[in-house]
């Protein structure tokens, strides 16, 4: 493995560690401004609506490269890279 692969596998392991909860709490906030917005401006709701779909996305699609990146960094830690 070269020192490339070595750094890499480092800072994945770093990344695999961090508590993602914070961005959890930053995406549920907005969806709660976005909800809150419907209500206050009606008339936009379709595009409040748009912007709730795409965090929720979002905030999903990071918890699916969270966890593929925890299960990485299990597999390299087990065969010892």
């Amino acid at each position: 493995m070269n020192s490339f692969e070595k750094l890499k596998n480092h800072h994945d392991q770093l990344r695999s560690e961090v508590d993602i909860t914070p961005f959890f709490e930053w995406y549920d906030t907005r969806i709660a401004l976005w909800q809150r917005d419907i209500i206050d401006q009606p008339q936009h709701a379709a595009s409040f609506r748009q912007l709730i779909k795409a965090d929720r996305e979002a905030k999903q699609r990071m918890i699916e490269k969270h966890s593929a990146l925890q299960i990485r960094v299990s597999i390299q830690l087990k065969q010892g890279k």
